[in-house]
């Protein structure tokens, strides 16, 4: 059998139609795990502990010593007010120090800078096969390395703000119980009780901020990389907002709808551009839908869209 010889013309036809088809794959899912939101979430959890063992430390041996002495009467309360005052003081100020503050600094930063490292691979992972080009060579940092440091600074004021609220409730905490003259072993157990709600509260906030930090880096990696499209994923169990058998069946911002709902795109498809619109409210992106959204967005390319929609 004659075999054909290819004109270099014809090599090059066929090594472009190889690599056309070679980027026609269709993108893996962007996939992200949460294990820096667990890391920060324990150091949350850590400085959580010191403030409450500032406070074991300063303030319940005054209650313990100065209830003996307990009495209705109205000057003494002045007094051991004071006392408590000037102990809740002692146990606040080693948390207000400008080394402390050099410390949740490097907290903060260490976290974001963990956070875009490992979305920006899930990123890179997801679409690396489907367009058959490493496009870690072509993305750079423009505009990341602003949004890290604005973010940063975001989260330093929320861990400040974990900081402040848990020391105005010991005060009220203490204060109250002082003055109904409930005993000291009651009062520490209050504050037990108030460390774990606080330990909640950072739970809360160590969720939402890497869910918002991801949703940001991913926006920006997408549209930096010329994808003008995501799909809306959610993370498909009983804690999605709007779930009908789930959780949370009547909230306003329905993310099992969203991800189902199609504009034109496809089922759960949107443009970055415009984002989704539900409940009201527009532009709304995954991460960032509600408090506690763990929607992600999977890059989409124009050769998935519908026909229609192809440029």
């Amino acid at each position: 059998m004659k075999m054909t010889v290819m004109t270099p013309l014809q090599k090059l036809m066929e090594i472009t139609r190889k690599i056309t088809e070679q980027r026609l794959k269709p993108v893996v899912q962007v996939k992200l795990n949460n294990d820096v939101e667990r890391q920060y979430r324990g150091q949350l959890f850590a400085l959580i502990r010191l403030m409450a063992e500032a406070v074991a430390d300063e303030i319940l041996p005054v209650l313990k010593q100065e209830h003996q002495n307990f009495t209705a009467d109205h000057d003494f309360m002045d007094v051991w007010s004071d006392r408590i005052l000037t102990a809740l003081a002692r146990a606040a100020t080693k948390f207000t120090t400008a080394i402390f503050e050099q410390q949740i600094k490097r907290l903060a930063a260490s976290t974001i800078s963990m956070a875009e490292a490992a979305t920006t691979s899930a990123f890179l992972k997801s679409v690396n096969k489907a367009v058959g080009v490493d496009l870690a060579r072509v993305i750079s940092n423009e505009g990341i390395t602003d949004y890290v440091s604005l973010a940063v600074e975001e989260n330093v004021n929320l861990i400040k703000s974990i900081q402040t609220t848990y020391f105005d409730r010991v005060q009220s905490t203490v204060l109250n119980g002082v003055r109904t003259g409930a005993h000291p072993t009651k009062i520490a157990k209050q504050l037990s009780e108030l460390t774990g709600v606080t330990q909640q509260r950072a739970k809360i906030i160590a969720r939402d901020q890497m869910a918002k930090i991801n949703s940001d880096i991913m926006s920006k990696r997408q549209q930096q990389s010329g994808i003008s499209y995501f799909k809306w994923i959610t993370s498909k169990d009983r804690r999605v907002s709007g779930n009908p058998t789930g959780e949370y069946p009547t909230a306003k911002i329905k993310c099992y709808e969203i991800a189902k709902m199609d504009v034109g795109f496809g089922p759960g498809v949107f443009k970055w551009s415009a984002g989704a619109k539900y409940g009201g409210e527009s532009k709304l992106y995954p991460g960032r839908a509600h408090i506690n959204c763990r929607c992600t967005a999977s890059p989409v390319f124009e050769w998935e869209l519908p026909a229609s929609k192809k440029r």
